[in-house]
């Protein structure tokens, strides 16, 4: 496999199952959730999985975030600069350095993709949520390092670890396939994503506007009732003089 045992399994138990738990628990459509009771057309029963959706959404770009994550670090590494792992002396078989290279650079990108999917689909941005978002997605660079140390220091062979993460997150080759993943993955949603927010609004879509609006009113308001204070105790201090 591309991508090792240890790395597979933390990614569904730690780096992508953590964000989306923030989510569930913290993401709402508004900041007044009572602004929910004064729409009750929002609580209209609707299907959002139809089969045009299924499979544009579900296989076709799966499919395409799938070869982008893949097919641009594959592209994308080369040589590492000249010497990948073997020039640190890990290893002399380059087919291996490469092969595991690669599955740790396809494994950041695809964890890129899915923490900038979370944060386009979230609706309401907490403090905690923030920290969730960014924390699971930053935890992979100490993870990939540390675990490859750990083994290291007991003394155990292995050839996905050792020397891997050290090799591609010192190569510049590698931030850079990490941006063009991002931005292959992340730019046509974001697209869409524009173009429904500006010519077919959801729902909720219409609520954050008028919430907004609501929120800015109401500042507002607060400021020139405060402002209207201040000109009158200036008067009141004026006419005492």
């Amino acid at each position: 496999a591309v991508v090792d045992d240890i790395s597979a399994a933390a990614y569904n138990v730690v780096f992508t199952s953590l964000p989306i738990m923030a989510f569930a628990v913290l993401d709402r459509p508004v900041d007044r959730v009572s602004a929910l009771l004064d729409s009750p057309a929002t609580y209209h029963p609707r299907s959002s999985l139809t089969t045009r959706s299924f499979w544009k959404n579900g296989v076709l770009m799966a499919c395409v975030d799938a070869c982008v994550c893949f097919f641009v670090p594959l592209y994308g590494l080369g040589s590492l600069g000249g010497g990948g792992r073997h020039s640190r002396g890990a290893r002399a078989d380059a087919s291996a350095v490469d092969v595991y290279s690669l599955g740790k650079a396809v494994f950041v990108a695809l964890l890129g993709c899915v923490t900038l999917e979370v944060a386009l689909v979230s609706r309401f941005w907490t403090p905690l949520f923030v920290f969730v978002l960014l924390g699971s997605y930053a935890l992979v660079f100490p993870f990939q390092i540390g675990y490859a140390a750990l083994l290291q220091a007991k003394g155990t062979a292995d050839a996905a670890q050792n020397g891997a993460a050290l090799a591609i997150f010192s190569s510049p080759r590698f931030w850079l396939v990490c941006l063009l993943c991002a931005f292959g993955t992340f730019g046509h949603r974001l697209a869409e994503r524009g173009f429904v927010w500006l010519f077919k609004p959801q729902d909720n879509m219409i609520l954050q506007e008028m919430e907004r609006d609501r929120q800015r009113v109401a500042k507002n308001t607060e400021r020139d009732h405060w402002a209207h204070q201040l000109k009158l105790v200036a008067g009141e201090h004026d006419t005492n003089k």
